[in-house]
């Protein structure tokens, strides 16, 4: 079985990671680290909004993945089918997808569409978790595979979602207008009419799309820089 001898030669060829793994797990087990996280936002009036996004895509993460998905899969684990000696507390939930890795890329996701910095080491340790889950021999890799795309899906969802149909969502301050006007004061105008020519294609603002034109965009799509 492809996925049982990619489990085995993780372990073989990684046996120092045991302390390390265990603690990824730790820290991310029911979310925790991202309930911090988004916690510690939501107190920044300029990132209230990530916080925000955060909470609700693993919310709705755990509803999809928790609630549905893995009953209705009954997927058994990897440590059930081979007798190995767990480093860690044995799961008694299914497998598919990985709950862990579908809070990851959930929270990080959100993050990114926002905070782009910040993002990008929150989906490098999205990816160490979804790692950890087969290190620690609790999940096959396709189960890690299907929680990051699952995860990554539910939180463009319900930004989208958010951004389009919720009052107090779009009210909250996008951090990514003070980027904007901190960009227009060193000089780089350019980023702000890039992310705008993006957002509404042959139709993109020749003003420079400053100031009301750039909150129109945003808008029309929190996607606007996101690329």
């Amino acid at each position: 079985m492809i996925e049982l001898d990619i489990l085995d030669w993780i372990q073989g060829a990684l046996p120092f990671l045991d302390t390390p793994m265990k603690a990824v797990s730790f820290v991310t087990t029911y979310a925790a680290i991202w309930f911090v996280l988004a916690f510690l936002l939501t107190c920044s009036d300029r990132y209230r909004k990530v916080g925000v996004a955060v909470i609700v895509s693993i919310f709705v993460t755990f509803i999809v993945v928790d609630v549905v998905m893995k009953p209705l899969i009954g997927r058994i684990r990897p440590f059930e089918i081979v007798d190995f000696p767990l480093i860690v507390d044995a799961p008694t939930s299914f497998s598919f997808p990985s709950g862990h890795t579908s809070y990851a890329f959930a929270a990080s996701v959100a993050i990114f569409i926002y905070w782009r910095k910040a993002g990008i080491l929150a989906l490098c340790f999205a990816c160490v978790v979804g790692f950890s889950r087969m290190y620690l021999y609790v999940h096959w890799p396709t189960d890690v595979l299907a929680g990051a795309v699952v995860g990554t899906a539910i939180a463009i969802a319900c930004v989208w979602f958010m951004s389009r149909y919720i009052p107090y969502y779009r009210e909250l301050q996008d951090p990514r207008l003070q980027e904007v006007g901190e960009g227009h004061r060193r000089g780089r105008s350019w980023d702000v009419h890039l992310g705008c020519h993006a957002l509404i294609g042959t139709r993109h603002v020749h003003r420079g799309c400053d100031g009301g034109s750039f909150r129109r965009c945003l808008s029309r799509s929190p996607y606007c820089l996101l690329f």
